[in-house]
C-alpha cells in the first residue's frame, strides 16, 4: 500500500490515476496506478492505495466472473476489461450487479498504441 496526496474528493473502493495528484479514473484508458482504500477521502488529503499484486476490495460497476480482467467505467468502478483497454486488476470474486464489493489483485496492463 502507497500514500497519496488526493487532488479531488476519491471514494472508497475505486480504480485510481494520477494525474497532478490522485483523481478517481475515470476510464478505460486511464493509466490506473491503483485501487483506493476503504475510507472516502477529500481533496488535498493524504489517501492509502493497494499497488501491484495487493488484493483489495473494489466496487463493481456492473456483472463480471472471478478471473475477468477488469478496468475503469466513468465512475472508477470496475467492468470487464476489452483489447483495447487498460488493466488494472484481476477478479478474485464475481461481482452480479453494480455496486457490489469485491476482492481483486492489482495488476497494470496497458495498452501501447
Amino acid at each position: 500500500m502507497r500514500s497519496y496526496k488526493a487532488g479531488k474528493n476519491i471514494e472508497a473502493y475505486k480504480f485510481v490515476k494520477l494525474v497532478d495528484n490522485l483523481e478517481t479514473a475515470t476510464s478505460s484508458t486511464d493509466k490506473i496506478i491503483g485501487i483506493s482504500d476503504t475510507v472516502n477521502t477529500l481533496a488535498d488529503d493524504v489517501i492509502d492505495v493497494f499497488t501491484v499484486g495487493e488484493i483489495a476490495e473494489i466496487e463493481a460497476g456492473g456483472a463480471f466472473e472471478a478471473g475477468d480482467a477488469l478496468t475503469s467505467d466513468e465512475n472508477g468502478k470496475a467492468v470487464v476489461a476489452t483489447a483495447t483497454d487498460n488493466i488494472g486488476a484481476i477478479a478474485l470474486e464475481p461481482a452480479t450487479a453494480d455496486g457490489e464489493i469485491v476482492k481483486a489483485r492489482v495488476v497494470l496492463q496497458r495498452v501501447i498504441a
